[in-house]
């Protein structure tokens, strides 16, 4: 778990494995509002050149101390070599 500001993020660090072009994998994370205040906010990834990100719901509303679990799809635009490892970070 990672408490960034006002959200606490579990799992901190999602690691999704097994992505081919044709073959897109989702994990799930848990979103929470620790603060007092209700919370707007949005969740968008940041640009690649050979994969894409979907996150739902990416626009969300939590009150004081309520969770909701979104889920991160990740998808290859191309093929890469055997081996490689991708890493990428979705800040919140």
């Amino acid at each position: 778990m990672h408490q960034s500001g006002r959200i606490l993020v579990d799992p901190e660090e999602v690691v999704i494995e097994g992505i081919e072009v044709e073959n897109p994998e989702t994990a799930e994370v848990t979103l929470t509002n620790v603060s007092k205040d209700p919370l707007s906010f949005s969740i968008k990834p940041g640009p690649t050149i050979d994969r894409s990100y979907e996150i739902k719901p990416a626009h969300l509303s939590l009150s004081p101390k309520e969770s909701i679990v979104i889920q991160i799809t990740a998808s290859l635009l191309r093929k890469h070599k055997a081996g490689w490892t991708i890493r990428d970070v979705i800040h919140i």
